[in-house]
């Protein structure tokens, strides 16, 4: 025969005042009380925990079994259904402390609240119902140990999916973290079961960090990542969050200390405990030590090794290596420019990294995307070229405190072409710019690349190899005094294009043409001296052509 409350039986509505009804209320997450059950699993010494989500007719049922040592009568009557009665008063083993868990059950409003337990001593099953009344009955043994909780509630099937969502995200949201394997079952009515496992590594999502042990203490500490921007406070510039045996007693976006901002931060220890309320982990001395341990990592252990993944990554240019840039970027501690490895694109010295206080090219730091010629041929004169990700010249940016270039818009490269076709064109160019003033030891013409030339022309010196010109440099060719040892012409240009072209059926006039153009494009008038001195270069020039 079933053992009856004092209540006898009666059915009542749900009181919605009482010591009962309030602590209900302090859960702000209803579905929360998957938690409350698995962490009664994890202090029954549980080596697996199933949840089991089933719809049955018009009803829908969450079960969360354990393999747990069980509860004895004595514990049924006292701890679980006696307020504020807790066995785990002082166990540091323990994570539950007030007594008041198991009365999370009935914040989804159920309908009725099964609790079966097994042992060596016997087996019992509860019933209770929405008005806090329960029956007591024993059950046939069964063997081994461990406790079910059911939790059933009338609902449609729309209803029913929702509430395998919630299960499924306060699971997620609670016990994610949790040292022993959970699993999440959902049978929906004549479908078969899926399965899946709730357990996540104990991780921070971070491009870097460390992780550190001492005893039953588990500390994880790492650099902000990529703001995503969602709700996820894991997702967050800062995070902290705090477990007790995997399970979680508080997740937050600010961070516990200013030393900490953009630094996230996971404390699993046995000695955090949360408020009676479930919002909140207890400030007391044993998460003052904690979280000042956690200081002292990021200070220590995790500068170190986003230097060592920095240096590693920037050398061989891998796929890490921006989200770490940008992470040192974001950390609290100061990270020293002399210090911060940055890639290069082109090698200087045999040496692919460059110290990133090191990227300074009159005040400011180059990029590029990818090796060119340009890049080569900075490279040869010592001039560094960092290698640019998306979104990274704002980081650079700020480590290097100047400003970012593109080294496409900041320099020109200069290579002459060899085009033995046009030699007389570009001769009898040389002798009309010298008639007009000039003096050009030779006009050669070139292939641009990098930030194109304001003009068609522009002067270079007689080295051999390609010429770099800055584009902030004045570029006027044309010297009152001295020589050009080299007059260079932009072969796309349109006025050299629209020469070249006219020159293979008369030469001499494209060549004065041109000319012409060149020095009033840099000086802005052709003076009566000039213009005579071009008329008298072209009968010479139709004598020679004949």
């Amino acid at each position: 025969m079933p053992y009856r409350s004092r209540k006898e039986g009666v059915r009542r509505a749900a009181p919605q005042t009482g010591v009962v009804a309030d602590l209900v209320k302090q859960f702000a997450d209803p579905y929360a009380f998957v938690r409350e059950l698995v962490q009664n699993g994890i202090d029954a010494g549980a080596t697996r925990i199933e949840v089991r989500a089933e719809q049955i007719a018009a009803n829908a049922t969450v079960s969360v079994r354990d393999d747990g040592t069980g509860m004895t009568r004595a514990v049924i009557e006292g701890p679980l259904l006696t307020l504020f009665v807790s066995e785990k008063e002082g166990d540091s083993s323990k994570i539950g402390k007030y007594g008041v868990g198991f009365v999370s059950v009935f914040a989804i409003e159920p309908d009725e609240v099964a609790v079966e337990t097994w042992r060596s001593e016997g087996s019992w099953r509860v019933r209770l119902f929405p008005d806090h009344s329960y029956e007591l009955e024993v059950v046939e043994p069964r063997e081994g140990s461990g406790t079910s909780v059911t939790v059933l509630k009338s609902m449609d099937a729309d209803g029913f999916e929702l509430h395998v969502a919630r299960t499924r995200q306060a699971l997620l949201r609670w016990c994610r973290h949790a040292r022993l394997p959970i699993d999440f079952i959902v049978q929906r009515r004549g479908g078969t079961a899926s399965r899946e496992s709730i357990q996540r590594d104990m991780k921070v999502a971070s491009p870097v960090s460390v992780t550190h042990r001492v005893g039953e203490d588990l500390l994880v500490v790492g650099v902000s990542p990529a703001i995503v921007g969602d709700e996820d406070p894991e997702n967050s510039p800062s995070f902290a969050g705090f477990y007790n045996h995997g399970l979680t007693l508080h997740e937050t976006d600010q961070p516990p200390r200013q030393a900490l901002v953009n630094i996230h931060l996971k404390i699993d220890s046995p000695h955090l405990t949360h408020t009676l309320s479930r919002d909140n982990v207890r400030h007391d001395a044993s998460y003052s030590r904690l979280v000042s341990q956690v200081e002292e990592l990021v200070e220590g252990p995790l500068r170190e090794e986003l230097e060592r993944a920095l240096e590693e990554q920037a050398r061989c240019q891998g796929e890490h290596y921006a989200s770490l840039l940008n992470a040192a970027s974001r950390a609290p501690f100061r990270f020293s420019a002399r210090r911060l490895p940055v890639a290069l694109v082109e090698a200087i010295d045999g040496e692919p990294v460059r110290a990133a206080s090191k990227l300074n090219v009159d005040g400011r730091a180059l990029v590029a995307a990818r090796s060119s010629p340009l890049t080569v041929a900075l490279a040869a004169r010592g001039i560094p070229v960092a290698k640019t990700f998306p979104g990274i010249e704002e980081t650079l940016a700020r480590i290097t405190e100047r400003p970012v270039s593109g080294v496409d818009k900041a320099f020109s490269l200069i290579e002459e072409l060899d085009r033995p076709s046009t030699e007389d064109f570009l001769h009898e160019t040389r002798e009309a710019l010298n008639a007009l003033g000039a003096s050009v030891g030779a006009v050669v013409l070139v292939r641009v690349s990098g930030r194109a030339l304001p003009n068609a022309a522009v002067a270079i010196d007689d080295s051999a190899g390609p010429h770099v010109i800055e584009a902030e440099a004045a570029l006027r060719w044309w010297r009152r005094f001295g020589s050009i040892d080299k007059l260079a012409l932009h072969i796309t240009h349109t006025a050299v294009a629209r020469a070249r072209r006219m020159a293979r059926r008369r030469s001499s006039a494209a060549a004065q043409l041109l000319a012409r153009f060149l020095v009033t494009e840099e000086l802005g008038e052709l003076s009566q001296r000039r213009s005579d001195a071009l008329l008298e270069l072209a009968p010479r020039a139709m004598e020679r052509s004949q």
